[in-house]
């Protein structure tokens, strides 16, 4: 199986998911290697999804929220806020309506 390229919006995505790990982790006054221990993946990970290189699983997600003390949705939403650039926007304009849609 082949896989697709990064697209801008991935990449924003990722981008923003690393932005918020790194800033919730420092705000919880932790390092890497601290959340790498209450996530339950290695600090080299950490370090992969903070610098946005990195395709972070569903269950790693979970991991890296359950180590920061909150929702995974919470993580998520922070993340959306934080994406850069058009690929961000994109994103946060689909899940704005795809919200609302669900609202209605």
């Amino acid at each position: 199986m082949t896989r697709r390229a990064r697209t801008a919006e991935d990449a924003a995505s990722f981008i923003g998911l690393g932005r918020a790990v790194e800033q919730l982790r420092c705000e919880a006054g932790m390092t890497q290697g601290a959340l790498s221990i209450q996530a339950d993946i290695s600090p080299v990970a950490v370090g992969a999804i903070e610098r946005g290189e990195a395709e972070a699983t569903w269950a790693t997600l979970r991991r890296i929220a359950k180590g920061l003390d909150m929702p995974v949705n919470d993580l998520l939403s922070f993340a959306e806020e934080l994406a850069p650039g058009d690929g961000g926007a994109q994103w946060r304009r689909w899940s704005a309506a795809a919200q609302a849609k669900r609202a209605s």
